[in-house]
């Protein structure tokens, strides 16, 4: 029977190989379309919180990089501020959760278009609340002040959660604040519950003996948007589409894998069950 590190080094030669292909092509094609030096070209990309949602970090750990161009990394707390950054000018390629451009749809501007959907874990998106919080369960946030990242998917599986034991925004304190803000809200004291994701949940179980209340576990997909700015698809002196797809198609194909691979070599760890909703 073959491991299951087997099959995923199998899945990461394969992808890495029909990656050279298309990424040779594309570059190819850049290249002859476009008069831009490569020290010239730049593309803009976020990095949404940390760890797996570091793009730099993983990229350069799994050894993946550009060719024929550099990238410019910018940090956000959040989807909603990348969605904001690409509708303002500031990026060319954003990573986020679905729900940011749910709420970008009611704007009057539109400035950026999904190209390609990465499928992740929603256990990194949880309720929690303090040590020695006598909440027990969801219904217990009744009447309690709780923090949430605004236009994110914290507030919509908050809203979901809520709705799964039968109360309603209405019934909870709703306090939005962005990442940091909620952080020390929650350490101070605050804050009765925490709707949160990423680094921040380790941080404050390990530092304060927080605990999970309740996972994102059967109230999200767990999709999350590569999404592009509208110029940097179509100007080819910025590189086009043709950079932001090598470098994300990279990533995508090639890097997590990678990572994932070699961290289960070193901490002699199985590979975790994936769940798709």
């Amino acid at each position: 029977m073959r491991s299951a590190e087997s099959v995923t080094r199998r899945k990461l030669l394969l992808g890495g190989g029909a990656l050279a292909i298309a990424g040779g092509l594309l570059l190819g094609a850049c290249s002859k379309r476009t008069g831009v030096s490569s020290a010239e070209r730049v593309l803009r990309a976020s990095i949404v919180g940390k760890g797996e949602g570091d793009t730099q970090l993983l990229l350069n750990a799994a050894g993946v990089k550009p060719e024929g161009f550099r990238v410019e990394y910018s940090n956000f707390a959040s989807g909603q501020l990348v969605v904001e950054a690409l509708d303002g000018g500031a990026l060319d390629l954003g990573s986020m959760s679905e729900i940011p451009p749910v709420f970008a749809a009611a704007s009057t501007i539109h400035s950026f278009r999904q190209i390609a959907v990465l499928h992740g874990d929603v256990n990194n998106q949880v309720v929690l609340v303090p040590r020695g919080s006598p909440i027990g369960d969801l219904a217990g946030l009744k009447g309690k002040r709780v923090g949430y990242v605004r236009a994110t998917t914290a507030q919509y599986f908050l809203i979901r959660m809520l709705e799964s034991v039968g109360l309603s925004w209405n019934d909870i304190v709703a306090m939005p604040m962005g990442v940091s803000d909620g952080l020390a809200a929650f350490s101070n004291g605050a804050l009765d519950a925490w709707a949160i994701y990423g680094y921040p949940i380790q941080r404050v179980i390990a530092t304060e003996g927080a605990r999970v209340l309740k996972t994102a576990l059967g109230f999200l997909s767990g999709n999350y948007l590569i999404s592009a700015h509208v110029d940097a698809l179509a100007d080819p002196a910025r590189f086009s589409e043709c950079a932001a797809g090598s470098v994300f198609a990279s990533f995508l194909l090639g890097g997590r894998a990678a990572v994932r691979l070699r961290t289960r070599r070193v901490l002699g760890s199985r590979p975790r069950r994936r769940h798709r909703l």
